[in-house]
């Protein structure tokens, strides 16, 4: 039967015994009147020990007390196995004491090597200061785990309160990421069209330079006859004026005077064209400045045709943010000196080559049929444009070149040169 049945049928045995009787411990049942048989030796033998102490804790009576008084109340205790009435049959039982353990036999040597004699009222003593000191451990124990605990919520909080920081000022910046890569390639369309426009005022202050130029050219040779002609008749008035002909005198005034004027006029005439030729260079410089600024956006990826193919390949809602991931990816490409998607092409009927893009490309060819011919068109412009401006360093191009001074040629030179070549052609044409 259980240890609970057991405590029913007996009682609570630490009140029912005596707390001053000293008893072995750690608890030591002794069992006597085992049955034995002899072995083939001739020696009596009994039954396995560790037989017999699982009965007993099958039955519940692992509890010494409880042992004890089991045996005591079926009447095989301790005391009636000392009576002397007779013979005894079954098993007798009982805790071993202090007469048991100072006994002069094989039960007392084996008591004394295992056990001490200990009071139930000692054994209580120690057990509630056991407890005690159990639970003040405890308590410590769990005081620390709750200081640990705060320590790991407080860890906790301020890991949460950081992440949320974080994820919010992640979120601020791809907001602005987002926002600057939009405004860039929005600025790379104004300053791309900006570039166009300047150099199309280029052209047409060339244009117009050379024209006024070549007027005011004109008028200088067309007075420079004038006025060596003037210079003429004025030396040969002044030798018939030496012969004191009034009228000649009169007429020698007239052309001297309009030989001055001519003159002033051809003066004012070359300093108009010196105060061009610095008004042009100062607009010159002005120009390439602008122009320099500007080349160096040229190359620059487009951003509508990417948001075109991502508003037929995706949802709506998040076209703008794709757009801006695949056109930054682009320009990552674009800008990465070790991709080279150019290819070498004779030109026909002339001796040289151009590069030209190579459509065999394995990235080109990928992006085109991932995204169409939008997206495709703007990166191999772009790629163009770097390879016409020169903006990776990577290829030679053609530059305007003042072979006299061997150095870059600026505009004034450029226009004085084709005034030149002007001119001549104009003379062949009139000596024609």
């Amino acid at each position: 039967m259980g240890g609970t049945r057991q405590l029913a049928l007996f009682g609570n045995p630490i009140q029912d015994c005596d707390h001053h009787e000293k008893l072995v411990h750690p608890w030591k049942g002794i069992v006597v009147n085992i049955p034995t048989t002899k072995a083939q030796d001739g020696r009596p033998a009994g039954e396995s020990g560790s037989k017999l102490r699982d009965e007993y804790i099958l039955r519940g009576l692992n509890n010494g007390l409880l042992f004890d008084k089991a045996y005591r109340v079926d009447g095989h205790g301790k005391k009636d196995w000392m009576k002397k009435d007779g013979p005894k049959l079954g098993l007798y039982g009982w805790i071993a004491g202090a007469d048991d353990y100072n006994g002069n036999n094989i039960i007392g040597e084996n008591l004394r090597k295992t056990g001490d004699l200990k009071t139930i009222a000692e054994l209580m003593e120690d057990e509630a200061r056991k407890q005690q000191m159990l639970v003040k451990n405890l308590r410590q124990v769990v005081e620390e785990k709750i200081k640990d605990v705060k320590k790991i919520e407080e860890l906790f909080d301020d890991h949460e309160r950081l992440t949320k920081l974080l994820e919010s000022e992640k979120r601020k910046l791809e907001i602005k990421g987002n926002e600057l890569a939009k405004r860039q390639v929005h600025n790379g369309t104004e300053r791309m069209k900006l570039s166009q426009d300047l150099e199309q005022r280029q052209k047409e202050e060339l244009h117009e330079k050379i024209i006024r130029l070549g007027r005011q050219r004109d008028q200088e040779q067309a007075i420079e006859p004038e006025v060596e002609q003037l210079k003429g008749q004025l030396n040969v008035m002044k030798h018939m004026a030496s012969d004191g002909d009034a009228q000649v005198v009169k007429e020698v005034d007239i052309i001297f005077k309009d030989l001055v004027e001519k003159e002033a006029e051809l003066a004012d005439l070359d300093k108009f064209n010196q105060t061009l030729i610095l008004r042009e260079r100062r607009t010159n410089d002005e120009l390439q400045e602008a122009r320099k600024e500007l080349v160096n956006c040229m190359g620059e990826l487009v951003r509508k045709p990417f948001v075109d193919a991502m508003q037929q390949k995706y949802c709506q809602e998040d076209v703008e943010d794709r757009a801006v991931e695949v056109l930054q990816l682009w320009e990552h490409y674009i800008n990465d000196p070790d991709w080279h998607p150019y290819k070498r092409v004779k030109l026909e009927n002339q001796d040289r080559e151009v590069e030209v893009i190579d459509d065999r490309d394995e990235k080109l060819r990928e992006l085109k049929a991932d995204l169409g011919d939008g997206p495709y068109n703007a990166v191999t412009k772009a790629l163009l444009e770097i390879n016409e401006y020169n903006l990776s360093g990577r290829y030679i191009t053609t530059e305007l070149w003042n072979f006299k001074e061997d150095k870059r040629a600026t505009l004034e030179e450029g226009v004085t040169c084709l005034l030149d070549q002007w001119e001549k052609a104009k003379r062949k044409r009139g000596m024609a």
